[in-house]
């Protein structure tokens, strides 16, 4: 293309992005659906002034907003904390995962008579639910803390963990075994352990080492650089070893949550996270065939909603027997009940197997973007629900504070409050923090 149609491609962009956005927020359904539709809106299946084709390209540099957010992530958790939900990640996490795989290819099996192989594929795919938006819709709302943001993190990273055996079980479930098995299984355990130890290694003594150098000199550019080239590296290294990106740049700013830098390094990704994230929103929008929706539509009409029941209600049910309030079990239910982008990849690599037929794979394909686009209204129903579910406080039970003597009192244990708490830990000086929102 020519500059002057590349510069009338990018004002229709960005136009239809900002007129979406702020209806969609408008009406309060969130500026990820607004991002989403956009991407409808100028994809290659709807006609246009300037329609974008470049699909899996866009979608592929758009997912850099992904691992950066993931990598914010990291930053806000300690070690301690992550440890502290082990028993969520790996208990709950794997528990949903099976169950809802089981569930769902029966119900491909019983009633879309679907092949039991294709079925259980299909139903690992389905099972996994969407980190993109679920934590980014989770941020908007200033939840990551809560309790239902707390138990979906923890869900969504168990998921990411699932994601190397569900692969590995894709040429056994095409009897392609043979053909695959180059590369032992224990070499590969070696190869993911060493990629593991060594992006703890960097990110708990020689990044840190490295950003201390930059910003004592005041090489704000330099410190940039090193950023994201830590970042784009442990990403590169966990996606060649199997594993997830977005664990790898977890795992890395989880490393740094600990390190002076943390809350430069939040502004710094800041602004880059924000626009690649709506750019892969604006991608998966793209992806989305409307005429095959209208032509698909008495399947979909039945298919999504019950995707979208058997997969809350399962982890509804897993939440309660794990002792989870029915405020945050409900909550967390609505907001995981989508499919995930991980489906995509795994639905594809299902038909060049021949797991699954073109048909069956653009039919599946719509039930995970229709998914996605329904997620907004799932979580306003969420919160519905969980308010109708709240008891009501009947008095406070909180025990008298009898052993504070001159203390600093922080009211409010938002960043800023966090940001005193850390200057006063490290001046050796007591204090306690105050918040209604544990």
């Amino acid at each position: 293309m020519d500059l002057p149609t590349i510069l009338l491609a990018v004002v229709v962009v960005l136009a239809a992005t900002a007129l979406c956005v702020i209806l969609f927020e408008r009406l309060g359904f969130g500026s990820i659906l607004g991002f989403i539709v956009a991407g409808i809106i100028i994809g290659p299946h709807t006609p246009g002034l300037v329609p974008v084709r470049a699909v899996d390209e866009l979608q592929s540099i758009a997912e850099l907003g992904v691992v950066l957010f993931m990598f914010t992530v990291g930053l806000e958790m300690r070690p301690q904390k992550v440890w502290a939900m082990r028993r969520l990640m790996f208990g709950l996490g794997s528990a949903q995962m099976l169950v809802s795989a089981a569930v769902l290819a029966a119900y491909l099996v019983f009633f879309v008579h679907v092949h039991w192989e294709t079925a259980i594929l299909v139903g690992l795919a389905f099972g996994m639910s969407s980190t993109a938006i679920v934590m980014a819709t989770l941020g908007d709302r200033g939840e990551l803390a809560t309790e239902h943001g707390r138990t979906a993190f923890a869900v969504l990273m168990a998921q990411d963990l699932w994601i190397v055996p569900v692969m590995a079980l894709v040429p056994i479930l095409a009897h392609t075994q043979a053909q695959t098995a180059t590369v032992p299984v224990w070499e590969k355990l070696v190869l993911v352990v060493g990629v593991i130890a060594a992006i703890v290694v960097v990110g708990r003594y020689l990044l840190p080492a490295a950003l201390g150098y930059c910003a004592s000199r005041r090489q704000m550019d330099a410190f940039l650089l090193v950023v994201f080239l830590a970042v784009t590296a442990a990403a590169w290294s966990v996606d060649q070893a199997g594993i997830s990106m977005t664990l790898g740049v977890f795992l890395l700013g989880m490393m740094l949550s600990a390190s002076d830098f943390r809350f430069q390094l939040m502004a710094t990704v800041g602004p880059f996270k924000q626009i690649l994230m709506g750019l892969f929103f604006i991608a998966v929008g793209m992806s989305i065939d409307v005429s095959a929706i209208l032509d698909d539509w008495r399947a979909l009409i039945i298919h999504v909603p019950v995707v979208l029941f058997l997969k809350g209600a399962i982890l509804i049910g897993l939440l309660l027997a794990f002792r989870v309030s029915r405020a945050a079990a409900v909550r967390t239910g609505f907001y995981l009940s989508q499919v995930g982008e991980f489906a995509f990849v795994l639905l594809g690599v299902a038909t060049v197997t021949g797991l699954l037929s073109e048909n069956g794979h653009t039919l599946a394909m719509l039930v995970v973007a229709v998914s996605m686009i329904a997620t907004p209204l799932m979580v306003k129903a969420g919160d519905r629900l969980a308010r109708l579910l709240r008891k009501s406080p009947v008095g406070s039970h909180a025990e008298p504070a009898v052993d504070l003597d001159r203390h600093v009192v922080i009211i409010g244990f938002d960043e800023v409050g966090q940001l005193v708490h850390l200057m006063l830990e490290k001046s050796g000086i007591p204090h306690v923090a105050v918040d209604r929102d544990i």
